[in-house]
């Protein structure tokens, strides 16, 4: 990656960690499409649940995180690569991955066993009405334990496509927690 990159990636990655930080403090907007979406045990909006939110871009942006989480299931590693944003920033233990190649080459080894090794779903998602979308939810061992919670930013690109362009991770696997403070408890 050339330095005119890593520096454009750096500053996505702190504009981004500026915007999470203003949406777990903003006052909830009244519009039912700016709400996140929750749900309950008995009412699942994941990607096995129902439709999901009336809102098409929600929907919209909802559906691709479940086509995301479902190339791990598929072991499509090339599939997985067309959802990145080529300045994706991506975290793992030892910090940040800036740049599809290096989410690329860091998780490849996910894709080369028979058997996924994970498995997510969005239980939450907010979107801008515009071009980005947060989306939430648990992150499942091979055996159905909740081992962590993920947390993406997506940007919708000019071919209409939503592409990743963030993602981090954290320890928590209580669905029910919103994260920045409070709980979902319903859905919206």
């Amino acid at each position: 990656m050339n330095m005119k990159g890593l520096v454009f990636g750096l500053m996505m990655a702190c504009a981004l960690a500026v915007a999470i930080a203003g949406c777990a403090n903003a006052a909830p907007k009244p519009e039912a499409d700016a709400k996140p979406i929750t749900h309950r045990p008995d009412d699942p909006v994941g990607c096995s649940g129902p439709a999901g939110p009336r809102v098409a871009g929600l929907r919209e942006v909802i559906e691709t995180e479940c086509a995301f989480a479902k190339t791990m299931a598929d072991r499509d590693f090339k599939a997985f690569a067309g959802f990145l944003d080529d300045d994706a920033v991506f975290f793992n233990k030892d910090g940040a991955l800036l740049g599809k190649s290096e989410v690329l080459k860091e998780w490849k080894p996910y894709f080369d066993a028979t058997a996924a090794p994970f498995s997510w779903e969005p239980i939450q998602a907010r979107w801008n009405k515009r071009d980005f979308a947060y989306t939430t939810g648990p992150v499942y061992d091979a055996t159905g334990k909740c081992v962590a919670r993920f947390n993406s930013i997506w940007r919708k690109h000019a071919d209409g496509h939503w592409r990743i362009v963030f993602d981090k991770g954290d320890g928590k696997c209580d669905p029910a927690v919103i994260p920045g403070g409070g709980s979902g408890a319903t859905r919206d």
